[in-house]
């Protein structure tokens, strides 16, 4: 179905909704797991929405086909049964089948007089119900001047807009700006004291730029203020964080949060920052699957917890529960034990990306040629048909045919802040994610122990990737108080070589930059056995991709295409401010790293585009040593090491 086609049946399933029903709004089904997660903020002309937790999420048990139940690797890891993939309209009977949404922003304003209005989180904006159209068109009898026109009195009236300003803190929590005690606060005053006025009438107006053309102003008292103070470095530091949770509802709130809220524009970039986890499907792997009749029982933790005692199932509350739903006993016994050996295994199962990836590392290395699954095709080439620039470095060099990823959303952070994690999604945890299907292809290769080893034993190649180390542990402590990874060298080496075999694959194999992902294998030891990158692409098609990938792989292409890419890196249009940066990029977490030579689309990186260097491929104008890939490079050009 194109998307003409799509549109026409858009529009007339909405014709043959009755009056006054919702209204829906389409989104791409990754967006839903990614950019427009639960929590975020999407705006449509008009209106701001966020969208709502995933106990909003009704239909999750009905239909089956959405839901993903053979990546119990991935499931077992997170703690839950299964995965549903977001509904994608018009799909035949997913009608009542939406990603459900909440108002937010809830303050809005008139473009005209600048009338501010409150509505509540549930209110609903529907298309066909006159008295639902008429909540959101201003009434407002504010008349700035002599000769302006009330737009109480206009014949036709405008509809509010949703305002731009929200606060936020780094625990995640959002909320509208506290407009009423800003405008009433008096000079000294702490927000929270503020008592007064907060059924006033406001304005809503902006002038110039910056903060300081913003204005509120209460058309009840007279009072005025911009929002210059506001935006300042602990502009808030009188006003306690609220811990509300809109995409929670009313019942959301969560007490007592010490973090001091910011003001933040409700697009801003840093608002919202989803959290997804990438699984390579294993088809060995799998264990028994959770009864869906009974899905509905053991939905969420509440009622697990109902049922066992001391974290062990309690047979006579089970008993009782069997007699009251219906259902056997002994098969209601055996699904609790599938749903606690499920979050037993979640903390048994290693939680480190590393250890994880360890697994699939593992599959693709020891495929035979023979490796045809439904899901997983894999096959190894012989590293003796390359040529001797791939000989020297690769020890293996492997194409995978076809592919299947599950991606699940775990969570999301705000302000660089602590993760919201499964028990912020929904009021009641539940012990399914949201998550997609994706299949397509990819090149995994394997660089030699003997010759990595070997470049990390150098000493300036140490001191060199210890900077990019200490960055990684500073962004750590700041985004969320963690812990940095204790990265090794390799994992520079490996992560830069990804960077630029896609930019150069870009050019070859039919897929745009953005189409790519690479996937880097190694361990944090520098004597572990994972030293590879998968350089990726899919789609959500269950056919997967074309193949253009996988045949630049081949040794009659891949051998060319690898020594073009190294020569290429040795210079770069930014040189010599790049290759003597000593930080760049976000957060100045990259060293010889800009758009002219590895930076790639956000999408495309596992590390958003940070930790790069591209010093350890071809090494630096005082240390050319530190290249990994410096003896290529001197071959090329004819010239001699100096120690020899």
């Amino acid at each position: 179905m194109n998307m003409r086609q799509a549109e026409t049946k858009m529009a007339k399933a909405n014709s043959r909704k009755k009056k006054g029903s919702f209204r829906w709004r389409p989104q791409r089904r990754s967006q839903i797991i990614t950019t427009f997660g639960v929590g975020a903020i999407l705006d449509f002309p008009g209106e701001s929405l966020m969208t709502a937790g995933l106990d909003k999420w009704p239909w999750s048990l009905k239909y089956k086909h959405l839901r993903i139940t053979d990546d119990q690797r991935l499931a077992r890891r997170l703690g839950v049964g299964f995965f549903i993939s977001p509904p994608q309209p018009p799909e035949e009977g997913l009608v009542g089948a939406m990603v459900k949404a909440v108002r937010f922003p809830l303050w809005h304003y008139c473009r005209r007089c600048g009338a501010m209005k409150f509505f509540d989180y549930n209110t609903e904006r529907k298309p066909k119900d006159k008295a639902s159209k008429k909540q959101f068109q201003c009434r407002s009898d504010i008349k700035l001047r002599k000769d302006f026109t009330p737009c109480s009195e206009l014949p036709r009236k405008l509809t509010l807009t949703p305002v731009r300003f929200i606060i936020a803190c780094p625990d995640g929590h959002i909320d509208d700006f506290p407009w009423h005690r800003w405008v009433h606060r008096k000079d000294g005053q702490d927000l929270d004291d503020v008592k007064t006025g907060l059924d006033h009438q406001l304005r809503f107006s902006s002038s110039g730029a910056g903060l300081g053309g913003v204005w509120v102003e209460c058309i009840t008292c007279g009072k005025k203020k911009s929002l210059s103070l506001a935006g300042a470095v602990n502009g808030l530091k009188s006003l306690s964080c609220s811990g509300a949770r809109p995409w929670l509802g009313p019942d959301g709130v969560e007490r007592g949060c010490q973090q001091t809220p910011r003001l933040c524009q409700r697009g801003a970039s840093n608002l919202y920052m989803s959290t997804v986890i990438d699984s390579i499907l294993i088809p060995s792997e799998k264990i028994e699957e959770v009864d869906e009749n009974i899905l509905r029982l053991l939905s969420n933790d509440d009622s697990v917890r109902a049922l066992t005692e001391s974290g062990e199932p309690d047979e006579d509350k089970i008993r009782l529960a069997a007699e009251m739903y219906r259902v056997p006993f002994d098969r209601l016994l055996r699904e609790v034990r599938i749903i606690l050996e499920l979050e037993e295994r979640e903390q048994e199962t290693p939680q480190e990306e590393n250890a994880y990836r360890s697994r699939e590392y593992e599959e693709i290395t020891q495929a035979g040629d023979n490796y045809r699954e439904d899901q997983l095709v894999i096959t190894p080439q012989s590293i003796k048909e390359y040529d001797e620039p791939v000989r020297e470095y690769f020890k293996r060099v492997t194409l995978i045919e076809k592919l299947a990823l599950t991606r699940a959303f775990v969570g999301f952070s705000r302000l660089n802040g602590r993760m919201v994690n499964q028990n912020g999604l929904a009021l009641r945890r539940q012990h399914w994610l949201p998550g997609i299907r994706i299949f397509g292809e990819g090149v995994f290769l394997v660089l030699k122990k003997d010759v990595i080893d070997k470049w990390q034993q150098n000493e300036e190649v140490k001191k060199r990737t210890e900077k990019l180390r200490k960055k990684e542990n500073e962004m750590a402590e700041g985004w969320g108080g963690g812990q940095g990874r204790s990265l090794p060298p390799k994992f520079f080496l490996l992560h830069a070589l990804a960077h630029l075999l896609i930019s150069r694959l870009s050019f070859e194999c039919g897929y745009g930059s953005s189409s790519l992902n690479e996937r880097i294998y190694c361990d944090y030891e520098n004597n572990g056995s994972m030293q590879g990158i998968l350089i990726y692409t899919a789609a959500g098609d269950t056919e997967g991709t074309m193949g253009g990938l996988v045949q630049q792989g081949r040794a009659e292409r891949f051998s060319r295409l690898f020594r073009d890419a190294v020569l290429s890196s040795a210079w770069c249009s930014s040189d010599p401010v790049c290759i003597e940066s000593s930080g760049q990029g976000s957060d100045s977490s990259n060293l010889a790293a800009c758009h002219g030579c590895l930076l790639l689309p956000e999408t495309s990186c596992e590390e958003r585009n940070r930790l790069l260097d591209r010093g350890c491929l071809v090494g630096t104008p005082d240390h050319p040593e530190i290249g990994f890939f410096r003896k290529l490079i001197d071959d090329h050009l004819g010239i001699v090491p100096a120690d020899k």
